[in-house]
């Protein structure tokens, strides 16, 4: 029986590191955009992995790992970040590995992977972003840039999809009215270009 369990356990480690790997780069793009800073949104990321690592025996294989590691991140930064209240960090080689290597998820020095998804908005568009309260802006991030269905978002944030619907229009004008000169000098330029000889 203890073979067994420690055997359990060094499986689901190597199904976190996997999954962890694969999805941590848009884990950590989703963290910059809830945070707006990259050392925040460094701290968000690892505690969103350490949190979902100390869960993993509760994950049901073949579900959406991303979709579940993002309710994670985005109850972290509902409860750890938004309201500012940090709770003490708990880094991966604090955790018990079984006399294995600990492994590391998020680099904490920016890579190419951090410096794309951070260039992946225009900055007009991460301007307008930052224009929003916490709660709208989250709801946007999560209907409109990660492409949760109206239901889950509720579901994530604890509200109801009214609210979620509401927040969304109110965001979307928001952003609209910030980003209407860009937007039409965007038209314009491709006007000229397709008006060229």
């Amino acid at each position: 029986m203890i073979r067994w369990h420690w055997s359990r356990q060094s499986n689901l480690r190597t199904a976190f590191e996997r999954l962890a790997r694969e999805h941590g780069p848009a884990l950590y793009g989703s963290a910059l955009r809830m945070a707006r800073n990259p050392d925040d949104a460094n701290d968000l990321a690892q505690d969103a992995l350490v949190r979902g690592y100390m869960a993993f025996d509760r994950f049901e294989p073949g579900t959406n790992f991303k979709a579940w590691m993002l309710r994670i991140l985005t109850n972290v930064y509902i409860t750890d970040y938004r309201r500012r209240k940090r709770v003490g960090f708990v880094g991966f080689d604090d955790l018990s590995t079984n006399g294995q290597e600990p492994f590391d998820i998020v680099d904490p020095k920016p890579g190419p992977e951090s410096e794309l998804l951070s260039g992946a908005m225009d900055s007009e568009i991460e301007a307008a972003l930052g224009m929003l309260s916490d709660d709208v802006r989250l709801t946007v991030l999560l209907v409109d840039v990660e492409d949760l269905p109206y239901e889950e978002a509720a579901d994530l944030l604890g509200v109801p999809v009214g609210t979620v619907r509401s927040r969304l229009n109110r965001g979307r004008g928001i952003m609209r009215r910030q980003l209407a000169e860009y937007a039409r000098d965007r038209f314009i330029a491709v006007g000229v270009v397709k008006g060229a000889p």
